[in-house]
């Protein structure tokens, strides 16, 4: 119960790929109706597809060793960026993109900007980014205005004061559901993939990311968010003005919220102790 494949990855010709958090069906891609949910994925070209290929193998096949921490295999060149293949799979050992996140938020310096659309972090990733925010790092955080899961949603909006009372910059995407999940560190660094800031992606499922430490490329990916944030967001600078019912209802439903993804993630970690 609760324990899924999440990885969204294409490899083709064993030298192409596709790795991000786009899902493949017709309400995703949008309608007559509705604009298309805000999505990324980024596209790699050599060697390191060999290992996205082998990666989908494993899990073609069934084939799901426990992980044992080796040195990062890292795939770069000349005037290539380098990118790490990140793992998170809970029951077998793997924790590398909970502590990747973790990692550049300790040592971010200037700047860090989030697209979070399942936004419910546990408490380490809460501590690391409030002491972010206290070093003076400017923290920029694009959260759902629109989602497919409307209790998540309430339940996100009662960290709002918590994001404020910290001084994080939270902007509501509003031209479509929200779906992406992509980090920028002082931009130098970036990630991208199926992870969300939540328990559920942290002990439940089978994740995968891409980290990239490329200056060109963060730059970019930062014009790009600053570029949504400005034509297609809302800023929340402010707390609203919610009446106490509200407020009780945002905290039933953070509760809810949070409860369901601990028991959702409960069974894995039985038959982890039972091994």
């Amino acid at each position: 119960m609760g324990r899924r494949l999440h990885h969204k990855i294409c490899v083709v010709d064993d030298f192409r790929a596709l790795v991000g958090g786009i899902n493949i069906a017709d309400k995703y891609r949008g309608t007559m109706d509705e604009a298309a949910w805000l999505d990324f994925a980024i596209f790699i070209e050599g060697e390191v597809c060999n290992e996205l290929k082998r990666i989908c193998g494993q899990i073609e096949e069934r084939q799901f060793p426990v992980f044992k921490p080796s040195p990062n295999q890292k795939y770069h060149g000349q005037n290539i960026p380098q990118i790490n293949i990140r793992q998170n799979d809970w029951l077998r050992n793997r924790n590398q993109i909970h502590y990747s996140y973790l990692m550049a938020f300790e040592k971010a310096e200037r700047s860090i900007y989030l697209v979070a659309s399942y936004f419910l972090p546990g408490r380490k990733l809460r501590k690391s980014l409030e002491r972010a925010a206290a070093r003076g790092v400017k923290i920029k955080i694009i959260l759902a205005g629109k989602s497919d899961i409307p209790t998540i949603l309430n339940a996100s909006l009662y960290l709002y004061r918590w994001l404020l009372r910290n001084k994080i910059e939270i902007y509501e995407w509003q031209k479509s559901v929200l779906h992406g999940k992509l980090a920028i560190v002082d931009n130098e660094w970036m990630t991208i993939g199926s992870f969300n800031l939540n328990l559920l992606s942290t002990y439940a499922s089978i994740e995968l990311n891409i980290d990239i430490e490329d200056k060109d490329l963060a730059k970019s990916s930062t014009d790009l968010l600053n570029r949504l944030i400005s034509e297609g967001c809302t800023q929340i600078d402010t707390q609203r003005h919610r009446t106490v019912f509200d407020r009780i209802y945002e905290f039933i439903a953070y509760l809810a919220g949070r409860t369901l993804i601990r028991w959702i993630t409960f069974f894995p970690g039985v038959r982890k102790r039972i091994r």
